[in-house]
């Protein structure tokens, strides 16, 4: 024998589906207000925006080399040397960056000497027989801009030297 559906059973049914469909209606709507107008806080639990890691912050502040004259040719636009990657294989060896980071280091604490012997070093190591000319700077940065655009947010000039190349 088949169950009888009561008359109250399916309007009650009926009114629990709208109440689904507007109650999953409010929570898109409210996910989905702009950020002006809701300054102070940029959720309201349990409404999300689905924007989890839409903005990570990844700035940087290190020591960078900028090449200006590569074997003679002057870079127009200068290039840091992450973009050279090409020319300068050594340019993305961790090594070489910290190297990068005691020699500036040193630098702005006003150890002319140590920098010197530091520098040299990594001259050696990340130019080699390329003779070049470049600046060491102190910068500011975010990675992706400085990797794809060579923006930086900010720098300050620490010096400007060069390399004339040894025998490989």
């Amino acid at each position: 024998m088949q169950p009888q559906v009561v008359r109250g059973d399916a309007a009650r049914y009926r009114r629990l589906k709208r109440l689904g469909l507007v109650a999953a209606a409010l929570y898109v709507a409210l996910a989905a207000v702009p950020k002006p107008f809701r300054p102070l806080q940029p959720e309201w639990f349990p409404f999300f925006s689905w924007s989890l890691f839409s903005n990570i912050p990844n700035d940087a502040r290190d020591f960078g080399v900028r090449v200006l004259v590569l074997d003679g040719e002057a870079l127009d636009p200068p290039l840091f040397f992450e973009q050279l990657e090409a020319s300068l294989p050594g340019c993305r060896s961790q090594v070489v960056h910290r190297a990068l980071q005691r020699v500036g280091a040193s630098w702005e604490a006003g150890e002319v000497e140590g920098a010197a012997a530091l520098r040299h070093d990594l001259e050696r190591g990340l130019f080699g027989a390329r003779a070049v000319e470049y600046e060491l700077l102190r910068r500011h940065y975010l990675y992706y801009d400085l990797l794809v655009h060579g923006r930086l947010l900010s720098e300050r000039p620490v010096g400007r030297h060069s390399w004339p190349g040894a025998a490989p």
